[in-house]
């Protein structure tokens, strides 16, 4: 699957036509971040869902191994995504701070410095037309990204958005807070 190469420390709006469009895409990332040697986070909404659980445990290379040297973390947004819709986004606060301590221990413990981290809880939103929540999560997530970049921390965000979700408007409000757009084919 020929994608675009991603530089680190990149906000990726991934935009695609469907979820096994998404999922595949997703676990490319995924399997190609762990092969780099990066860490790999996969925060998502349904992140507790036993069926998406297995589900990646066939599609992402060595999936156990993986999670057992803390190559690849799984963390659930549910609780980001409720207190989303709610207008608070204090929740994000405590993914921030794990992305970074997992980032830094592994950088201290002299493994490759890139974290990748696939988010899904604006995707969530936008699927649940609540754009103006979804805006304000991508915005949360652009804000991040430059922070970790003006501390040297190399963590790209993907955040998967379904096309067809958006029309004109909300797909480019949402892009403006993503420095790539990567489209599936």
């Amino acid at each position: 699957m020929p994608l675009t190469n991603l530089e680190p420390g990149a906000h990726v709006m991934l935009l695609y036509d469907n979820d096994q469009a998404r999922d595949e895409t997703a676990t490319h990332y995924i399997n190609e971040g762990i092969c780099k040697g990066q860490l790999v986070i996969y925060a998502s909404v349904d992140a507790e869902n036993p069926i998406q659980l297995a589900k990646m445990a066939l599609e992402v290379t060595d999936y156990r191994k993986n999670i057992g040297q803390g190559n690849l973390l799984i963390v659930s947004l549910k609780q980001c995504y409720e207190n989303a819709l709610a207008g608070n986004l204090s929740p994000f606060e405590d993914i921030k701070s794990l992305v970074e301590q997992s980032a830094r221990k592994r950088l201290a413990g002299g493994r490759n410095e890139e974290t990748l981290v696939v988010a899904d809880c604006a995707d969530k939103l936008s699927k649940n037309e609540k754009f103006e929540k979804c805006n304000n999560v991508e915005q949360w997530w652009n804000d991040t990204c430059d922070k970790w970049a003006a501390n040297d921390l190399k963590i790209t965000v993907i955040c998967p958005h379904l096309r067809t979700m958006l029309d004109y408007n909300e797909e480019h409000r949402i892009a403006a807070n993503h420095n790539t757009t990567v489209q599936v084919p």
